[in-house]
């Protein structure tokens, strides 16, 4: 997942957007939905980037409560305007924060 995540932040979409599908599919946790979300974003897969942050936000919300703001904010992180790049990279620091 890590390695996934640094990818993220060096740009290098297609090799991070790999290794977080990899580490998906070896052990399924909101950190690398939430990165992998945000690599979707960063290389233009906004319709991917917005299922997986569904399909999260359903699976977290029927365990606990995440308030409007953090909702509003995952999905606000997806739409991919310039000015909302720094709210991409802050989407895996939420989703964790709404996973404990």
């Amino acid at each position: 997942m890590w390695l996934g995540a640094c990818y993220t932040m060096m740009s290098k979409h297609a090799e991070a957007i790999a290794a977080l599908e990899k580490a998906r599919e070896y052990r399924p946790h909101p950190l690398v939905e939430a990165w992998l979300a945000s690599a979707y974003a960063r290389a233009g897969r906004k319709k991917q980037a917005t299922t997986v942050l569904a399909a999260e936000l359903a699976r977290l919300s029927a365990e606990k409560y995440i308030s409007a703001f953090g909702i509003a904010l995952r999905w606000v992180s997806a739409s991919l305007t310039k000015p909302l790049q720094i709210v991409v990279c802050l989407l895996p620091c939420i989703l964790v924060a709404a996973a404990w």
